[in-house]
């Protein structure tokens, strides 16, 4: 039997169509459980039914179940399942985890330039900032992810001088 690989990524509201061979069921763990039989040696699941599936990361397994009974894994991985656009509401917030977080810090950044203290105290409260330096080497870590998940070219930076 042939090794199976599923797609890296998989979006809900689609057709999901996989070889597989006979006697093969796939197991998806993650945000949802979920368990596909191959029929004609495929797998084939509608768009109206994966428009339901939860989004997120999943681990799957691939498993055989041959004559005598005994079932061996053929395939394993993880596979993101994005959420089906067209079933969003208006106003969704459709930015990765990594984006959201770069978009914060640079918040932050933005907003310190009329802040000058790192922190202060009033009576027995205190509250701290965090430093500029470390702020500007996590916008450069978040920056380089989103790049990363956008495929190279995320993010682009123009630095301007007055």
């Amino acid at each position: 039997m042939r090794r199976i690989r599923l797609p890296d990524k998989f979006t809900g509201g689609t057709t999901f169509h996989v070889e597989t061979g006979d006697n093969v069921t796939l197991y998806l763990r993650g945000p949802g459980s979920i368990n596909l039989q191959s029929v004609n040696g495929f797998i084939t699941v509608s768009p109206s039914d994966t428009a339901n599936w939860l989004a997120g990361s999943y681990a799957y397994s691939l498993r055989f179940l041959d004559i005598s009974g005994n079932v061996s894994e053929i395939g394993s991985g993880t596979i993101q399942i994005l959420a089906d656009i067209a079933s969003l509401p208006a106003g969704s917030d459709t930015r990765t985890q990594n984006r959201r977080i770069y978009d914060a810090i640079c918040a932050v950044i933005e907003k310190r330039a009329s802040l000058d203290q790192e922190s202060y105290r009033i009576n027995n409260r205190e509250l701290k900032r965090a430093p500029l330096a470390d702020l500007l080497r996590l916008k450069t870590r978040y920056a380089a992810l989103v790049r990363a998940e956008n495929g190279r070219g995320g993010i682009r930076e123009v630095r301007v001088t007055f």
